[in-house]
């Protein structure tokens, strides 16, 4: 069964089939946080300090590193340390108005975030909310509506470049350019995969994607690889659930740590196991009454 994020907002949210009655009564920040007995492998070495030089590539600090997530009309951020979301404004433009529905988010390694609307693309101020539109209008039909955004690391399609990718609810994605805001199609996920909620892309780690197929509509956590040709392959690691029910309309992913966080149709935010799809919720009272993507920098620290 085909749906989108549109489709939603004339239907009654469910995140969880055996957990609706559970909404709002979880305590805000319950839940996990990384797993303290990793190595943080963030780029940084015991040289660095407040005094150190700034490195050639670009590395954040740790605790410089937010996630951002969004609602159709707002923009949020998310701190992994304090598991705490903030609003930080409603989309409009410089001149007030306001934009949208926003569909999706992406962030490059230099923290810049843009947005795609059913028409266009943006470049979104972190701090105010303000969106800039990138060019005249993606030209996609709406059933090619990108759904799903993502930086891919540097060099995995081309040497020395993030290319800003963006996946339909059919399984096609396209490469956008973040100047003029044309697309370009590169391909299909294959053996059916189309993507049901977002695209996360982190150094060291990869590309992470929640996936359904025509008979399943449930979320499922995969790792996309990405060929230079603009190809792909999937490799499975799960269905994703919550005290073994199924998690449904995870429409945003970010990662930080050891973990992969959705954020949900309902509001809701859960920890997501990387190597297992197995997830936990980390609030159900986040303010946001529902979110329809998520972002973080390519160079979010990874626990090892």
């Amino acid at each position: 069964m085909t749906y989108s994020r549109f489709s939603f907002l004339l239907a009654s949210a469910l995140l969880l089939s055996a957990a609706c009655s559970e909404r709002g009564s979880a305590r805000r920040g319950a839940g996990t946080s990384p797993d303290a007995s990793g190595t943080l492998d963030s780029g940084l070495s015991d040289a660095d300090g407040p005094d150190a030089p700034a490195r050639p590539d670009a590395t954040p600090m740790v605790e410089d590193v937010l996630v951002y997530s969004h609602s159709p009309e707002q923009l949020y951020s998310f701190n992994p340390e304090t598991l705490r979301v903030t609003e930080i404004g409603s989309f409009r433009t410089a001149g007030g108005m306001t934009v949208g529905p926003m569909i999706d988010l992406a962030v490059n390694s230099l923290g810049e975030i843009y947005t795609t609307s059913a028409e266009s693309l943006f470049r979104v101020n972190p701090e105010t909310a303000v969106a800039e539109p990138v060019g005249s209008g993606l030209g996609l039909d709406r059933d090619e509506q990108l759904v799903a955004l993502t930086f891919l690391t540097a060099g995995t399609l081309m040497a020395g470049v993030e290319d800003l990718i963006g996946a339909t609810s059919g399984g096609s994605y396209y490469r956008l350019n973040t100047t003029t805001g044309a697309p370009t199609r590169l391909g299909n996920f294959p053996s059916g995969w189309r993507a049901s909620g977002d695209l996360v892309s982190v150094e060291r780690l990869g590309t992470y994607a929640t996936l359904r197929t025509e008979a399943n509509d449930g979320d499922t956590l995969a790792r996309i690889d990405f060929a230079a040709d603009g190809s792909s392959s999937v490799s499975v690691i799960g269905r994703v659930t919550v005290d073994g029910m199924p998690v449904l309309r995870i429409f945003g992913l970010a990662y930080w740590g050891r973990t992969v966080y959705g954020f949900t149709n309902d509001g809701w935010l859960i920890s997501i196991d990387r190597d297992t799809g197995a997830a936990s919720r980390v609030s159900v009272d986040t303010g946001a009454e529902q979110f329809w993507g998520a972002g973080v920098s390519t160079k979010a620290p990874v626990l090892i």
